[in-house]
């Protein structure tokens, strides 16, 4: 577009840096959505298991083996 008017350039590379950034805007509140989705504990859910046995811990003895989560 050779001669296209300054005016229309700077028009045209406006309308695309905007739609960048609205392409931009809309992954950051996807990943956002995802993360909150990941950190955030399962609605309900109650585990069955309330002790995992600890690395390095002596099995023969009950206090050492398992600790509370």
């Amino acid at each position: 577009m050779p001669n296209e008017p300054l005016g229309e350039i700077i028009i045209r590379q406006l309308d695309q840096a905007i739609d960048r950034l609205n392409e931009d805007i809309d992954r950051v509140d996807m990943w956002s959505a995802a993360l909150r989705a990941w950190v955030e504990p399962i609605p309900g859910y109650e585990s069955a298991h309330r002790e995992f046995l600890l690395p390095g811990t002596t099995e023969g003895r009950d206090e050492d083996r398992r600790r509370p989560c």
